[in-house]
């Protein structure tokens, strides 16, 4: 009785204060009601489910899974099991009961079929989700390996997304047959430490992209040098298993822009980049062609199209490796692929995909020269 007295009244409070709080609202003509606090070991904060991803067959045992769910409080402790929770669905190819069994009806789409978990508490409602892949295997394949293909103690660092067309770091769990086969059609469930930094579900959102076959495509938030373990859990026919990486943020540039002049240039002499960003020549000399080489050449590589369209709105040059001359003049170099916009000829790109120091120089004397540094 005492708790459930202290979950209505806030503490301080006696029954006769509430009272006259109460009278002086109304006589007041107070229209809002009086809130009472509620105590953390009586709030509810969160619903966790025990599968939020499952794949099933049509054949028993593997067409039918338990959903349990904890209702937890403020204090991440567990809430009693009087807590009243309900489970809905979004398609019929699966079935579940008021106590959260779920059998398998026909084959799901690739993206598979949700379920919502509900709960509510003190007047405050908690979801969760779990998303069910149904594949109609007459055999269906045992999972004896789960893994993102990287050791725990790897760290996978991560840069920017700014919509310039950047790829996105990726890595893809898989889950594999004791021959080494991957099972296909498979959905997995995903969480993260710091989640504040990396967030991950699902489906796209502005920090993470993933998809149901396991592909993870992370780009950063605002914050950086931080780190998060990427959980994540398979449960295939039966069989659970789960894997994790490591993942740090870092910010930097994605592109940046060298104004050449005959004899200088205003840009630093190192520019530093992160790897596959670009890096943009413009000759500002009105007579004189100019020609970058670089050191190494292999992995130097053309800027997207996409990329520079959107950057200048004056064209793409497609070569890869050295910069052959160019001049500042309104009409395409000789050479170019495609025909330019005006001004085209006037910028050159180049794209560094791989980590290392780039050593770079112009072809006509006096020599400008610079480094770019890719992380």
């Amino acid at each position: 009785m005492r708790s459930v007295f202290r979950t209505m009244v806030a503490p301080g409070l006696t029954l006769f204060s509430v009272a006259c709080l109460t009278l002086m609202a109304t006589a007041c003509g107070d229209p809002t009601r009086v809130s009472f606090l509620v105590e953390p070991e009586h709030r509810l904060q969160s619903l966790e489910v025990n599968y939020p991803a499952v794949n099933l067959a049509l054949i028993a045992p593997y067409d039918t899974v338990t959903l349990r769910a904890i209702a937890r409080n403020a204090l991440s402790e567990s809430l009693p099991d009087t807590v009243p929770i309900t489970f809905t669905k979004t398609a019929t190819q699966v079935a579940v009961s008021p106590t959260g069994v779920v059998r398998a009806l026909a084959q799901t789409p690739t993206a598979g079929v949700t379920i919502t978990i509900s709960a509510t508490w003190q007047g405050v409602t908690m979801t969760a989700t779990t998303h069910v892949v149904v594949t109609s295997v007459t055999s269906p394949p045992r999972m004896d390996s789960f893994s993102f293909g990287r050791a725990i103690t790897d760290t996978l660092e991560i840069g920017p997304q700014t919509g310039f067309g950047k790829p996105a770091t990726t890595v893809s769990p898989r889950a594999k047959t004791h021959t080494g086969s991957a099972i296909p059609r498979l959905v997995y469930a995903y969480q993260s430490s710091n989640p504040a930094a990396v967030a991950v579900s699902l489906l796209p959102s502005s920090s993470v992209w993933l998809t149901t076959t396991g592909q993870i495509s992370l780009t950063p938030g605002t914050r950086t040098n931080e780190t998060s373990v990427i959980r994540a859990t398979a449960r295939v026919y039966g069989v659970t298993m789960r894997d994790s990486v490591i993942v740090r943020m870092r910010r930097e540039p994605d592109f940046a822009s060298v104004m050449l002049f005959d004899t200088m240039t205003t840009s630093p002499p190192e520019i530093e980049l992160y790897r596959g960003g670009d890096v943009y020549w413009i000759n500002s000399s009105a007579h004189n062609s100019i020609g970058i080489t670089f050191e190494p050449a292999d992995d130097v590589k053309a800027p997207s199209p996409e990329t520079s369209a959107a950057l200048f709105f004056w064209g793409w040059s497609p070569d890869s490796g050295n910069i052959a001359p160019f001049m500042r003049d309104t009409v395409a170099s000789p050479g170019d692929a495609v025909p330019q916009p005006p001004h085209a000829s006037m910028v050159r790109g180049r794209s560094f995909p791989l980590p290392g120091r780039y050593h770079w120089r112009t072809t006509r004397s006096p020599v400008v020269e610079g480094t770019i540094v890719v992380r």
